[in-house]
């Protein structure tokens, strides 16, 4: 369904493209690093979310459109080079504001990333190892609004936590403010709708029976070269990913496929029931001359039933940007993570990664 959509979407801006003359470009990001992680203390070759896509724009009508497809490059290991797509989507904007349709982040992602507090993302030194949440998910329709007075108000909804593939079962809200003076502050709120699964035989995946519904409070300040910021979530039947599943051994992955109409994409948003999650975090920044040094600390609660866990979380990393498009960093990683607690929350005997260092190479076109 996903891939017909896009399709039929790049059909249309294609064909659109050559009436009105649209600009085609390709474009790209390949981001490799060296790490080593505890508890292996072996050194590895990774791949973070490297992409390779096509983008169109034209104007029509009074109106802009743009669009894109992003495939997610890997190549490191025996899977194909050009994966599954990344954001994906057909945007048409003007005075009226923006409205965009396929795989993208939600409204409330828009929130999050508005407040810029995640200063390397797809590294380890990401800030989403406290267990803030930036959803990206399919089957998407946002609408943002005009700026006014320094508010933006983006409004959303997917289905893709739903088995009925209803559009607003899964609504999404994202309000943001920036006061032109280097404050940025951004609230999201929202829904994964469950997709009424039933248990899965050989997994510790049971039926979830609510939603998964989370709030997220962020905002940050900048002045000259200096940037600190606070972000703050609560999630309520915690998604599966992030309750620390989202590396799925292959049979788990086969029974998930076999039981949900054979798509595997939606691994990674399976509302848990009964498992609740509050984060907290604050994030610092420093640039002089070519370089930026951040700094991130943050904790988790994460909850079900009797059980509890608390985790907490620091980095830093220093990025030194080589030319416009070529930037290398060192970065360094600890968790505390409460092993014993997190393991009879999600069901899970996987060693959970703790302290990490590694030296990344970025390389945008």
């Amino acid at each position: 369904m996903n891939q017909t959509m896009l399709a039929l979407a790049a059909t249309a801006v294609f064909s659109a493209s050559t009436a009105f003359a649209a600009d085609i470009q390709m474009f790209g990001h390949a981001h490799v690093d060296l790490r080593t992680d505890s508890p292996d203390s072996r050194i590895t070759v990774n791949n973070n979310s490297s992409t390779l896509g096509l983008k169109a724009s034209t104007d029509f009508a009074g109106f802009k459109a743009y669009f894109k497809h992003v495939f997610l490059v890997d190549g490191l290991d025996d899977s194909s080079l050009l994966g599954e797509n990344d954001k994906s989507y057909v945007n048409v904007y003007g005075d009226f504001g923006s409205v965009r349709l396929g795989h993208q982040t939600s409204s409330a992602g828009l929130a999050y990333e508005f407040t810029n507090n995640n200063h390397l993302s797809d590294s380890i030194a990401d800030f989403s190892n406290i267990g803030f949440t930036e959803y990206e998910t399919t089957k998407v329709l946002v609408y943002e609004l005009p700026v006014y007075a320094g508010f933006t108000l983006a409004i959303g909804a997917n289905s893709n936590g739903n088995t009925t593939r209803k559009l607003f079962a899964s609504p999404s809200l994202g309000l943001m403010y920036d006061n032109g003076h280097g404050m940025k502050l951004g609230l999201g709120y929202e829904i994964i709708d469950d997709r009424g699964l039933a248990d899965i035989p050989g997994t510790n995946i049971t039926a979830a029976q609510n939603d998964s519904k989370m709030l997220q409070l962020g905002g940050s300040y900048t002045l000259d070269n200096i940037m600190v910021g606070a972000q703050f979530e609560q999630t309520s039947n915690l998604l599966l990913a992030e309750s620390g599943l989202s590396s799925l051994d292959a049979n788990t992955r086969r029974l998930l496929s076999a039981n949900i109409d054979g798509d595997s994409s939606i691994i990674g948003i399976l509302p848990q029931d009964d498992v609740d999650r509050t984060a907290f975090g604050v994030a610092g920044k420093l640039t002089f001359g070519n370089n930026m040094l951040s700094v991130n600390l943050g904790a988790e609660k994460i909850e079900k039933s009797t059980d509890k866990a608390k985790n907490y979380f620091a980095s830093i990393a220093l990025n030194h940007t080589i030319s416009k498009r070529v930037n290398t960093y060192i970065a360094f990683r600890n968790k505390n993570t409460d092993v014993a607690s997190m393991q009879k929350i999600i069901g899970s005997n996987n060693s959970l990664k703790r302290r990490a260092l590694a030296v990344g190479l970025q390389y945008t076109f």
